[in-house]
């Protein structure tokens, strides 16, 4: 008889145990949950919420107007003297600063067609800092005329404020005149020295 009477006192020891545990386990998660709450709402992470939140949004609105700011133009155009060998082009580069190093910047080519050539250069007004956000201007035009194999022939530099005109409504640059370089003097058909 008192075998028959263990197995129910087991199986409610049993019972009794894993509600037991069960509520163990639900303390501890209430515990975990209400210190990870109050951790949450405290002074220190509501500061460092806040302080996440105003950066985020601060970046956003940095980003966004720093995209904003447009790209204008430098149109060419211009004429060679003499002659123009073939493969021969002309390489165009913005001076943006006083003591900027040649070679330094981008240098946009234009094809030459019979002694003349034309084109534009594309330059973001977007700078470095607040000073110069939408506000980069190109302050000369360096044009070169060089061979096919890569040996420059002519130059000039144009100042952005005598050889260019500027219109904003656009945010285009044109040259007041054409640009003139010299090109190769062939004897055999009567060209005029070429001017340095």
């Amino acid at each position: 008889m008192r075998r028959g009477h263990s197995c129910p006192r087991r199986s409610a020891l049993l019972e009794r145990d894993a509600a037991g545990e069960q509520t163990g386990g639900v303390l501890l998660v209430s515990k975990w949950t209400g210190f990870i709450a109050e951790l949450y709402d405290s002074p220190v992470m509501t500061l460092g919420r806040n302080t996440f939140v105003t950066c985020a949004i601060f970046a956003f609105f940095y980003v966004t107007s720093w995209a904003k700011c447009p790209s204008n133009f430098v149109k060419i155009h211009g004429k060679i003297r003499c002659t123009v060998n073939p493969g021969d082009k002309i390489l165009v580069s913005l001076i943006f600063a006083e003591h900027q190093l040649e070679g330094s910047a981008p240098e946009t080519a234009l094809d030459v067609q019979d002694r003349a050539f034309t084109g534009e250069v594309i330059f973001s007004t977007n700078g470095r800092n607040r000073i110069e956000k939408c506000n980069v201007r190109p302050k000369a035009v360096l044009v070169r005329l060089i061979s096919a194999k890569g040996s420059e022939q002519d130059r000039t530099l144009l100042k952005i404020s005598d050889a260019f005109k500027y219109d904003s409504e656009l945010g285009e640059y044109t040259p007041r005149a054409d640009i003139t370089l010299s090109g190769w003097c062939d004897p055999s058909k009567d060209d005029a020295p070429c001017p340095k």
